[in-house]
């Protein structure tokens, strides 16, 4: 993927219908950017429809900063490790270990400094001020916690982001699986979150009240690893809970084969 000022915390891709869509559309978009500063070839996708062997498959359903997950959402989670279990894989409970508030406060800092660099950008091509009038007021906050970084802050985050990425690398030179939910709780209302905080509003906190249920993304944008979320109806829903699987750096193949048979 190309680098880019937010280091990785917005990773974009696509929504595809399928797994074959999915498939397809990684092998169009390999190769990499000219701008990367390192490339990591394509790996073999295969068939998404193969089984594969047995693997060693861990899930999590508590969310790292110990806050409830909602119940729905942990019955999705096993009723997928139920399904892979009687699929042969072994099958067990984790934990990851890191500083998760340390982490937020990293994103926090490492956002607001592209958004100091995407921002400022728009407005020499369009000749816009930044003002709380050109853009929405939580933007306007960050980037002014933007401006206010030393060199020093910026790099102590992109340490902090390194030392979870080093976390979730050790994780996987045992296991070949990690199942967990995509967001602690379920999809909520319009409307839900305070996208214009006040301005005398603690804006750490305010971040941690954002990003409280985007908890589990987040970090394997940061670490690079593959990581895909399938929708999951457990009894009586509605609406589907996203439970994402995360595969090796490079394990794009295993991750589509093993969402294929969830």
């Amino acid at each position: 993927s190309r680098a880019d000022a937010h280091v990785g915390i917005s990773t974009p891709f696509a929504l595809t219908r399928s797994l074959r869509d999915c498939a397809g559309l990684l092998q169009c978009l390999q190769g990499g950017h000219p701008a990367d500063i390192a490339r990591l070839p394509m790996p073999p996708l295969g068939d998404p429809g193969r089984r594969t062997g047995p693997l060693r498959v861990r899930y999590v359903t508590d969310s790292w900063d110990g806050d409830r997950t909602d119940v729905a959402t942990v019955a999705a989670v096993r009723g997928v490790v139920d399904m892979l279990a009687a699929d042969g894989h072994d099958v067990r409970p984790a934990r990851l270990e890191f500083d998760f508030p340390a982490f937020l406060d990293a994103a926090l800092d490492i956002w607001s400094a592209g958004l100091l660099v995407g921002l400022g950008t728009l407005s020499e091509r369009f000749g816009r001020p930044i003002t709380r009038g050109t853009v929405l007021g939580s933007t306007y906050r960050m980037y002014r916690h933007g401006q206010s970084l030393s060199a020093e802050a910026y790099i102590r985050s992109l340490a902090t982001f390194r030392d979870v990425g080093e976390v979730v690398g050790r994780f996987f030179e045992t296991f070949d699986l990690l199942v967990l939910p995509t967001t602690p709780q379920p999809a909520p209302p319009v409307g839900y979150y305070e996208i214009d905080p006040p301005d005398d509003a603690d804006l750490q906190e305010w971040h941690r009240t954002i990003y409280v249920n985007d908890s589990f993304a987040g970090v394997f944008n940061v670490s690079g690893d593959p990581a895909i979320s399938l929708p999951v109806f457990p009894g009586g829903e509605t609406l589907p809970v996203g439970v994402q699987i995360v595969a090796p750096y490079g394990q794009d193949g295993r991750l589509l084969q093993v969402a294929a048979q969830v």
